[in-house]
């Protein structure tokens, strides 16, 4: 960056040397853009992630409205993923905890709301899979058997459990816990 004139060096070698400065620092600046940009692309993901888990195709939505270009949004998403920041699978895993929590739903309905917002259906199936091996539905839909039961009857929260997307075992299973 630095032009270095020797005393006796001819005028053109000065030139050449004083050319070759400002090719360096037209490259610099080019590359301190780029990295801006980049990293104006990635540290807008990392804000949106310290509010909730994203999927890839929400990440890339959400930067390419606030504008950043394709190239930039690819790099930093390459970045995320690389560091773990960004995981389809931990998403999935987010999600279905907490919507089974606001509002029981059946595992179809949980694998197509995740496949909507851009979770591969692979890793959708398999986190459901998972939750539903584990019976960590059971007591949300006990919970949620026991409110409709009290509000509409047996036969009515049957109905709108079936309409959520639950097996006629899953609720029979749920019913007959609420029973003993």
């Amino acid at each position: 960056m630095v032009s270095v004139v020797q005393e006796d060096a001819s005028s053109s070698q000065s030139v050449k040397l004083l050319f070759l400065s400002q090719g360096v620092r037209v490259f610099l600046a080019l590359f301190l853009c780029y990295h801006m940009a980049m990293n104006g692309a990635y540290d807008k993901a990392l804000s949106l992630l310290a509010m909730r888990e994203h999927t890839e195709k929400e990440m890339r939505d959400k930067l390419s409205k606030r504008g950043f270009s394709s190239e930039d949004i690819e790099d930093a998403l390459d970045t995320l993923k690389s560091n773990d920041e960004l995981s389809e699978r931990r998403t999935a895993e987010v999600y279905v905890h907490s919507r089974l929590k606001k509002k029981a739903e059946g595992k179809n309905i949980l694998v197509m709301r995740l496949v909507e917002k851009g979770t591969p259906r692979s890793i959708a199936e398999e986190v459901v899979k998972e939750y539903w091996e584990n019976e960590d539905y059971l007591p949300i839909l006990r919970k949620e058997y026991k409110l409709l039961e009290a509000k509409y009857g047996k036969d009515k929260a049957i109905d709108k459990l079936r309409m959520r997307g639950f097996s006629k075992e899953e609720i029979r299973r749920s019913k007959d816990e609420c029973d003993d």
